[in-house]
């Protein structure tokens, strides 16, 4: 069944900010541990898109020799989410 409500993803809700009014559609927080997991191959990671924390994925990242990511550091909150 198909419905045009709009469905917003979230990982911690960390740096989050929702007006007073509240948000129109469904939203989607990401608790279980398999939004966390990391797994790597030779040059890359595929990372869980909720409950993983940016820091610990650079902090892996770095200690598995993978570059690319460090812009990224010193940014809170967790990998993906969605944003409407």
């Amino acid at each position: 069944m198909k419905s045009n409500v709009p469905v917003y993803v979230l990982g911690f809700g960390s740096n989050l900010l929702v007006a007073d009014e509240g948000v129109r559609g469904a939203v989607v927080q990401l608790k279980t541990d398999s939004f966390s997991q990391m797994n790597f191959d030779k040059e890359s990671v595929t990372a869980g898109a909720g409950r993983l924390e940016l820091g610990r994925l650079l902090f892996t990242c770095a200690r598995k020799g993978l570059s690319g990511l460090e812009p990224l550091s010193g940014i809170p909150g967790s990998v993906g989410g969605r944003s409407g």
